[in-house]
């Protein structure tokens, strides 16, 4: 089996058989008002397709991570016109698997990543989710529960491996389930990170009105990486 072939199948997992109705739940959960702060991620107003703005950095902030102060600094001064250029070689509705061109090395979009990667303590989690804020139909979210659920901890260009999974699988069967389920304002690439964290990091049910956890952990959307 080649590494596409496993990872299409690991992604897929959560979206087929019995797993389809409890990955259902998981994102019902996940969107119960007040139940996590990540669903706030989404629902801070983008004020600027075209830089990373303040409500971009509090946005991730959001996913329980932080951008440090220096990068924040420069994403607000001396680096916003490198971002602004970079970012509008980047349309905002491009979806990952519709155009491979934009995510190609010394493309705009791994210009990007590599300037925001430049700067310390910025690893491969807060870059992918200041991007996929940016972009979130186009720039996957790693985090290290989604990366081992995935087998990709170890890899050092994902994108490859998601950019084939939506052009050949994806997830268009399910989406018109996810609508119903309040997640019209969702990527599809969000939809998934979001269901296999749940299912993974405590995997939370709806049932009726309440949320309800297997575990105990705090009522906001974990990285532990």
């Amino acid at each position: 089996m080649t590494k596409q072939q496993a990872f299409n199948d690991a992604v897929s997992h959560f979206f087929q058989g019995d797993e389809r109705e409890n990955t259902l739940s998981s994102l019902r959960a996940y969107l119960h008002p007040g139940a996590f702060t990540g669903a706030w991620f989404e629902r801070i107003p983008h004020t600027d397709p075209y830089a990373i703005t303040a409500e971009d950095i509090v946005a991730v902030s959001m996913l329980s991570v932080d951008i440090p102060p220096r990068l924040s600094a420069w994403l607000l001064g001396d680096g916003v016109s490198l971002v602004r250029s970079l970012l509008e070689e980047i349309p905002v509705d491009e979806r990952i698997g519709d155009s491979d061109s934009l995510l190609l090395e010394n493309g705009p979009a791994w210009k990007l990543w590599n300037q925001l990667r430049n700067f310390s303590d910025v690893g491969r989690t807060k870059t992918s989710k200041l991007m996929a804020r940016k972009r979130p139909r186009l720039i996957p979210i790693y985090d290290s529960v989604v990366g081992k659920e995935l087998g990709i901890e170890r890899s050092k260009n994902t994108w490859e491996l998601w950019n084939a999974f939506m052009k050949d699988c994806g997830i268009d069967d399910f989406r018109e389930d996810a609508n119903n389920a309040g997640a019209c304002h969702l990527s599809d690439l969000r939809i998934i990170d979001i269901v296999i964290w749940m299912r993974r990091h405590g995997a939370t049910f709806i049932t009726g009105a309440a949320v309800e956890r297997r575990t105990m952990i705090p009522v906001c959307y974990l990285d532990p990486s």
